[in-house]
């Protein structure tokens, strides 16, 4: 018997899309890969699970689509561009650098009491700004708090250790100090399992293990750089321990690992300023409006593909120059030999 609530279980409906035949995927290529249309909804759905609302999730995945269209037709970049981009990275994990006075920090966090007494995070590039307002913002919005920007002023400069740097005032801690080698193995063991990636997590089994042989290298350094947050009593000490030692080097400030390496954000000077009570005061603060996260949102993800899909196009571009090298000596090593 068929009735409205229970239809009969014999009766079988197809209801299909026009235009759709059997054994063809409307929105996939045959080798499996999304066509742009099933490329958008697929962002519409990734955005909508982030807490965009359906228009909105609609708008910023119609804006990536078109801005991957845009890059894959002007992605050639030259070997120049890479050697350029190798420099910097050289430099940036090298050189200590200053904050000079005068130059303005943000500070995103559930807090509207934020203070420079303790250890805290900050950005003071452009771009980085509206990442953090937008991804991080989002990110403890959804988690039910209210998110605000704290403005805070660099009285004094501020000196931050390379990457190069605050590896080797850690080696000479850990090379001081038994006790603070021993605390630090037990910390990067017990981070693992915590850091939200299985890179990161394999990574600190390798950073436990390198530091029980007594050795020091940039990896044992990243792998504490970050989990500098975990506040539990060893890697409080930890911290504290560590930040004692950098600032009798001279340091104030280190760059974020995480965001600018691992976490995705790909932010360009993320930092975890440490000695800033006598150097830095808070500016400002205000709540940020969900429209105002909303739009830094849409414009940090959008920075971000395109910093991925140029790096694809450098590798690509590389790559056919490189070859158009190698066949061009083929040539001429094949002409000398007729």
């Amino acid at each position: 018997m068929y009735t409205q609530d229970k239809p009969d279980l014999e009766y079988l409906v197809h209801h299909g899309v026009k235009g759709m035949k059997w054994g063809k995927r409307r929105y996939q290529n045959p080798n499996g890969s999304l066509k742009i249309r099933g490329r958008q909804k697929k962002l519409e759905e990734k955005y909508k699970k982030q807490g965009l609302s359906k228009l909105d999730a609609e708008i910023a995945a119609s804006k990536r689509v078109k801005t991957e269209k845009m890059i894959a037709i002007v992605a050639g970049v030259s070997v120049a561009t890479i050697a350029t981009y190798a420099a910097y990275k050289h430099y940036d994990n090298n050189i200590d650098k200053i904050i000079k006075s005068g130059t303005t920090l943000q500070n995103i966090s559930s807090r509207n009491n934020k203070g420079v007494a303790d250890a805290f995070y900050a950005s003071n590039n452009k771009m980085d700004n509206i990442k953090y307002r937008g991804i991080y913002g989002n990110s403890i919005n959804l988690s039910g708090k209210n998110v605000f920007e704290t403005k805070m002023n660099v009285d004094n400069n501020l000196k931050v250790a390379s990457r190069k740097s605050a590896t080797r005032v850690l080696k000479d801690l850990v090379e001081s100090d038994k006790s603070f080698a021993d605390e630090l193995h037990n910390h990067l063991y017990n981070l693992n399992g915590q850091l939200g990636s299985e890179k990161k997590n394999r990574m600190t089994m390798e950073a436990a293990f390198n530091i029980r042989r007594g050795k020091v290298d940039a990896k044992v350094y990243d792998i504490l750089n970050i989990g500098l947050p975990d506040h539990r009593p060893e890697g409080a000490s930890v911290s504290s321990k560590f930040y004692k030692a950098l600032k009798e080097n001279g340091y104030d400030a280190i760059k974020d690992v995480n965001d600018s390496k691992y976490s995705g954000y790909k932010t360009i000077n993320p930092l975890i300023v440490f000695n800033g009570e006598n150097k830095v005061s808070v500016k400002s603060v205000r709540e940020l409006s969900n429209d105002e996260m909303v739009n830094n949102l849409i414009a940090g993800y959008s920075e971000i593909l395109l910093e991925d899909v140029a790096k694809i196009g450098a590798v690509y571009g590389g790559s056919k120059i490189a070859a158009k090298k190698i066949r061009g000596k083929k040539k001429k090593l094949s002409s000398k030999e007729v």
